[in-house]
């Protein structure tokens, strides 16, 4: 089964940020920052909370870790049947594209037992329906849509957090 992955907003810690997964038939998941949750994660992880250490140059690394672990967290939310998935992903993180592919394979293969068949990363069309629904969900100020999962700061840190 072919998904998209796709983002609306300018940076992961400004709020509205959304995630978004979607294929062609209708499945639809998505998650978006709000203001509480990025301020919990930053200010946990100026207090050295977290195995990325609180310096610029980590930041973009620390970026990656959450917007897989919530895509990890979307698909987890999907039915299991879909065990064979095809990823076409929005190059929305250029430079860090080696890093996703890795946190992928170990958050959809490894510990949801799915098999990446293809895993491409470009530009979706404009009719793409999680480039649709991104947007969508980055201007839903009131959070109407349907397709919303509850992810906690306790579930993204559980990928963050020091061993």
């Amino acid at each position: 089964m072919k998904f998209e992955v796709d983002v609306s907003g300018y940076d992961i810690f400004a709020g509205g940020y959304s995630i978004c997964i979607a294929n062609g038939t209708g499945i639809v998941k998505g998650f978006k920052m709000n203001q509480n949750l990025i301020s919990s994660i930053q200010n946990n992880w100026k207090k050295g909370m977290y195995r990325y250490k609180y310096t610029k140059g980590r930041k973009g690394i620390l970026k990656v870790r959450i917007y897989s672990a919530i895509i990890h967290y979307l698909f987890n939310a999907i039915d299991k049947e879909y065990k064979d998935i095809e990823l076409i992903i929005c190059r929305d993180f250029a430079t860090h594209e080696n890093n996703i592919k890795q946190n992928l394979i170990y958050f959809l293969e490894r510990l949801q037992g799915r098999k990446i068949n293809l895993l491409k990363f470009g530009k979706l069309a404009n009719n793409s329906n999680a480039h649709s629904y991104a947007y969508l969900m980055n201007k839903d100020k009131h959070n109407l849509l349907n397709c919303y999962v509850n992810i906690s700061l306790k579930d993204i840190e559980f990928y963050l957090r020091k061993k």
